[in-house]
């Protein structure tokens, strides 16, 4: 791991593994409908367009799951706005983090860059991230969840590690 990340807190986690992980895709600014394919179809934003499509996730181009594509909400450019309004950018490494997925919490550092940064804590001085193993090589940073409402914390004092630290308890998964 080329970083050393550290909570808000200003600890460290130490991890390691006899593999490195597969290289994330290098981030772009883009966050947009690719792929379209598919006969046309009505979607209920009201537009008619192709029934598949993937979406490019700031470099990282992932296909909606079937059940999504089958309800027809949004098609794929209005999928893709919509996404962009919801989701946030890992501090770390730019990736999207949606709604529901867990975060890390970091402090912040000046190597990050600015326009990825969603800043929490009463002083802003911690960073969310990704739980990608790249960024996250352990689950001592896991700190919540990111939700339509913003961050949800899962602990009192941020994140696990932090939580054991402060309490002198196992602090347990996806709390």
């Amino acid at each position: 791991m080329r970083r050393k990340p550290k909570t808000p807190e200003g600890m460290i986690v130490a991890a390691t593994t006899r593999e490195e992980p597969p290289p994330r895709p290098d981030p772009t600014d883009t966050l947009a409908c690719v792929g379209e394919s598919g006969w046309k179809v009505k979607f209920a934003c009201g537009h008619k367009a192709p029934r598949r499509f993937k979406i490019d996730f700031y470099g990282e181009v992932r296909e909606p799951a079937k059940e999504v594509l089958k309800r027809r909400e949004r098609c794929g450019p209005c999928a893709a706005a919509w996404l962009k309004d919801i989701s946030i950018r890992c501090a770390l490494c730019g990736c999207a983090i949606l709604p529901g997925e867990g975060v890390a919490a970091y402090a912040d550092d000046p190597s990050y860059k600015e326009a990825w940064k969603t800043r929490i804590g009463s002083d802003k001085d911690g960073v969310l991230g990704c739980m990608g193993w790249d960024c996250c090589p352990s689950g001592g940073f896991f700190a919540g969840h990111w939700t339509l409402d913003g961050f949800r914390p899962a602990y009192a004092h941020g994140s696990a590690m932090s939580e054991a630290i402060a309490t002198g308890k196992p602090v347990i998964g996806n709390a």
